[in-house]
Formats: structure tokens, sequence, C-alpha cells
């Protein structure tokens, strides 16, 4: 995974939405009203994730993207699709790659959802903690926002 390009990420997407037809209706994209096919959007999807660009960066409408990108979280098709991803990776040579976990966490302050975190004796503010635990490529294996 850590040789993993856009390419096969956008192929490992669209085969996981191919292969379960409750989403596949969903992401048709076959509508006479509709300006752009998944082979479109995916890409511009995953750069603007990957480069943190923001949703108005790309030639196609945000609103367009933001509402498809929305979509494959509701349903999980992301999550799922770097599960499969992630246990594809882990079957080649688990020993050498699982030999080392690293973890790392960090604090997050919060200033405008307060009352929704809890307090960190440790770091003394308000923050959501985050925790990457990954192996020894920087693959990240596991991640989890606690509050």
């Amino acid at each position: 995974m850590s040789k993993l390009n856009n390419l096969s990420l956008i192929n490992s997407i669209k085969t996981y939405i191919n292969n379960n037809k409750i989403y596949a209706k969903h992401f048709d994209f076959s509508y006479k009203t509709q300006n752009y096919s998944l082979d479109e959007v995916l890409p511009e999807i995953i750069k603007i994730i990957k480069y943190a660009n923001p949703w108005r960066s790309s030639y196609i409408n945000h609103s367009t993207l933001y509402s498809v990108y929305k979509k494959m979280l509701k349903m999980n098709i992301i999550k799922n699709t770097y599960i499969e991803l992630l246990n594809l990776y882990i079957k080649k040579q688990p020993n050498k790659k699982l030999k080392y976990l690293y973890t790392d966490t960090t604090c997050i302050k919060n200033k405008y959802g307060s009352e929704l975190v809890k307090y960190n004796g440790h770091k003394k503010m308000n923050c959501t903690k985050v925790s990457f635990i990954t192996d020894s490529n920087g693959i990240p294996i596991n991640v989890g926002t606690y509050t």
C-alpha cells in the first residue's frame, strides 16, 4: 500500500461500488441531468482530500463533488474500501510489516465546539485526542478519535 497510487485507489473504490448492487444504483450517473460520471468525480475527490485543496478548486462544481463525497462517507464506502486494501496489504508477508508498530497521539484544541469535548488534565485544555497506529512502513493500521 506504500506504493499505492491514485489510479489503483480509484479502481478499488469503483470495484467496491460496482460489486455491491445497493451502492451501484446510487452511483450510476446515467441520468440526463448529470454532467459527470463516477470516473470523472472520483479522481477530483481523491485529489482534493490528498492535497487538502478547497472543494472549489476543481473544474467540477463543488456542490457535486461534496455531495458525492458525503454520500460515500454515509454509506461507509471509503472506510470499507480501505479495510479491504489494508487486509490485502497485511496478507503479503505480515510478519515483516507488523513486527514493529508505532503509535502517535495528538490533542486538537476545539475552540468552537468546546461543549462537545472533555477536559484533558494533562494538556489542561478542552481538546479532541487523535491517535494513529502505524506499521514499520508508516501505513496506518488504526486511527481513533477520542473526546
